[in-house]
């Protein structure tokens, strides 16, 4: 999996919490409405179409800006920071929490040369902070956005021994990528604890995870179905699924994003750090006597999850390491790494009320946010599992839409040709026959495109 880093957030964000919002789908929503009765209203075009004092030098600039419509108040205009330049700028997703008012702006930036970026930018209070870029690498041209948000909070010990709880939210924010001749898909979690943000977010290629085998035939996959990924809510509040078309394996993927229960993470931290300070034992060869140790450490450091799935976390663990302890001699710090992630996929799967499997069988991984010397000593673990696999399915012209249940294990593709949505459905192992519905006065595209996604989730 290839992964980059984006460290460019302004500290600014420090001051920020976020509150939970609905999924975003491709460049929107449009608008957003605020507790206070605010309106908020994306607008693009023209730099002299949309601003009367536009500098004549930036007249025609495409830029972006933000109309706030108050009751009984005339309309106010506000540019977004950083797009009266010559930039193409991409239609904004908005997003609005509710808390504190904040209004959060994120979207692609298309430079000269074929390069791109995605942003993100907010306003507090008719300030707009510095403008972030979190798509870790500019050169490569990207598509729009999509963002959901989940949020959940998890407990530290603090001095003497009191419980501390902490508010987390993760914006998971997933965009194509122009690759040689062909799309990839990549994902980041951008991490706000307590107000807080994390310091950094990693940047995750989920292309790369498709170990199917390549296609027989040499054809390209049209640009439609390559370009088609969605992001939408999963089956819990804490988790997300993608989908997306590989136009290099010809097969269609989902994902599930979970963000791992804090109190594990930090289990697996604790596992990890341990055996780090008890190298001379390792070293020595004495691989009973380490997992104990081990063992008996887990079950000291996991009393804030339930006695029954830290017992078990603890076996899982001591025997992995006696499993795995040959493997790895001489190499302690890379078997506390994989130790680490063991410990949170098998603990991740037990709280599931599933034993079965281990890290070994799963498709994806443990994706670790660690924090640096500005954001304290807690990270966040981010489980990455592969829900389904399918051919490519066959479809006609036109923007192709992607739904997905919230599972991640079924989904529909629809396009609209005419007077007609047409849609496929995954079956068993492929997609069912194309059926479509007729667009009528009474039948718009979007009640259609509803229809669809009750029928997938009542499914």
């Amino acid at each position: 999996m290839r992964a980059r880093t984006s460290t460019s957030l302004s500290a600014c964000l420090l001051f920020l919490a976020f509150g939970a919002a609905p999924a975003l789908a491709d460049a929107g929503p449009e608008a957003a409405l605020s507790s206070n009765g605010e309106i908020y209203l994306a607008q693009s075009g023209a730099c002299r179409s949309l601003f009367a004092g536009c500098p004549p030098a930036a007249a025609n600039n495409p830029v972006l800006a933000i109309d706030v419509v108050r009751p009984g108040q005339p309309l106010e205009r506000l540019l977004v920071p950083e797009t009266g330049g010559p930039e193409a700028e991409g239609e904004p997703a908005l997003l609005l929490e509710d808390s504190t008012n904040n209004l959060f702006v994120i979207w692609e930036s298309r430079l000269s040369g074929g390069r791109s970026r995605v942003n993100l930018a907010w306003l507090h209070e008719h300030e707009w902070s510095p403008v972030a870029e979190i798509s870790g690498a500019i050169d490569p041209l990207k598509g729009p956005p999509q963002v959901v948000i989940t949020r959940d909070s998890y407990t530290t010990v603090a001095d003497q021994g009191a419980l501390v709880t902490h508010q987390r939210t993760v914006l998971h924010v997933v965009w194509w990528e122009k690759s040689r001749s062909f799309e990839q898909v990549y994902y980041t979690p951008i991490v706000v604890e307590d107000g807080s943000y994390f310091g950094s977010n990693r940047v995750y290629n989920l292309t790369n995870l498709d170990s199917s085998p390549l296609p027989d035939n040499n054809a390209t996959l049209p640009a439609n179905l390559s370009r088609s990924a969605r992001l939408e809510p999963g089956a819990t509040s804490h988790s997300v699924v993608i989908g997306f078309v590989n136009p290099i394996t010809h097969r269609f993927l989902t994902f599930e994003v979970q963000v791992v229960l804090g109190e594990l993470s930090q289990l697996a931290d604790g596992i990890a750090a341990e055996m780090l300070q008890h190298a001379d034992l390792f070293d020595g060869g004495d691989l009973v006597a380490f997992s104990d140790r081990i063992r008996s450490h887990t079950v000291e450091i996991g009393a804030r999850l339930h006695p029954a799935v830290v017992g078990y976390v603890a076996d899982q663990v001591a025997q992995a390491i006696l499993d795995l302890g040959g493997v790895y001699r001489g190499n302690l710090p890379e078997l506390s790494k994989r130790i680490r992630s063991h410990t949170v996929e098998i603990g991740a799967r037990s709280l599931e009320g599933s034993n079965a499997g281990g890290n070994d069988h799963l498709v994806g991984g443990i994706l670790f946010l660690d924090p640096d010397s500005s954001t304290g000593d807690v990270s966040h673990a981010i489980r990455l599992r592969q829900m389904a696999s399918f051919p490519a399915p066959l479809v006609g012209d036109g923007t192709v839409s992607l739904l997905l249940n919230p599972d991640g294990r079924r989904a529909i593709v629809a396009w609209q040709k005419d007077d007609s949505l047409y849609y496929r459905e995954t079956a068993e192992t492929d997609w069912d026959i194309t059926h479509h519905i007729a667009i009528t006065k009474k039948v718009s595209v979007e009640l259609a495109q509803r229809v669809l996604e009750g029928r997938l989730r009542a499914r």
